[in-house]
């Protein structure tokens, strides 16, 4: 007789918000058809819309899913956080402004299996009023490190091992994280079948979740950093 086969890596599905309430029920309806084993941990940062009693009153319907925290402070903050009451082998990042494809997970755990950090495609919904900017894309050692952390994977090691995001950052703390992961060696695969939908926001900062383009930049370390380093200072 065969031996049966291990059962897929519990995947850990990290949520920070804040006044998502307008979504965040797609955003959770979406993530119930999952291939699983996972889980949802949400980080509420203070919202005053009831989102945070909208997450919770969806816990109770679906019990054994979702488990809702709060934590105010910066989005790493928050991602940390829910990181720290995860207990699955692989983490994924989405927004509360996103909805995910139903075989969004399904894609990035088979990426995990092969690489440490993965990204998905983020597909804009809404007016593109922001949406036509292109990004520049920071190459580290062949990688792309601007993928956001509205659809990103991690393994859970990989990420503690590094620290976790930098709390510093109000934004970029993504691309901060992604460049660190490579300079530590790990490698970044996309899966462009691993797709989320994300709302579009009517201001710049708000819109930086779906950063999308075509140009290109070869960038060190240092550059790198530089051009991260803006984004760094302190959060109320």
């Amino acid at each position: 007789m065969g031996s049966n086969p291990s059962p897929p890596p519990l995947v850990s599905v990290v949520i920070t918000v804040r006044n998502e309430a307008l979504h965040i029920d797609q955003l959770l309806e979406s993530l119930l058809v999952q291939d699983g084993p996972f889980e949802v941990v949400l980080v509420d940062s203070e919202s005053r819309d009831g989102t945070r009693e909208a997450a919770e009153a969806f816990s109770a319907r679906h019990p054994g899913i979702l488990r809702v925290f709060e934590r105010s402070g910066s989005r790493g903050v928050g991602r940390n956080a829910g990181v720290d009451e995860a207990r699955g082998e692989f983490i994924a990042f989405i927004d509360g402004d996103c909805f995910a494809d139903s075989q969004w997970l399904k894609r990035l755990r088979e990426g995990l299996t092969r690489s440490p950090v993965v990204a998905g495609r983020t597909a804009v919904v809404g007016k593109h009023r922001y949406g036509q900017l292109e990004r520049v894309e920071l190459l580290q050692k062949g990688f792309d490190v601007t993928f956001p952390s509205c659809n990103l994977a991690y393994r859970r090691e990989l990420f503690v091992s590094l620290g976790g995001f930098d709390t510093r950052f109000i934004t970029a703390e993504d691309i901060d994280l992604n460049m660190r992961a490579v300079q530590a060696g790990a490698t970044i695969v996309y899966r462009p079948e691993a797709v989320v939908y994300h709302h579009m926001r009517t201001t710049f900062l708000g819109s930086s979740c779906r950063r999308s383009g075509t140009a290109t930049a070869e960038s060190s370390s240092r550059r790198s950093t530089a051009a991260c380093g803006g984004a760094i200072g302190s959060v109320s």
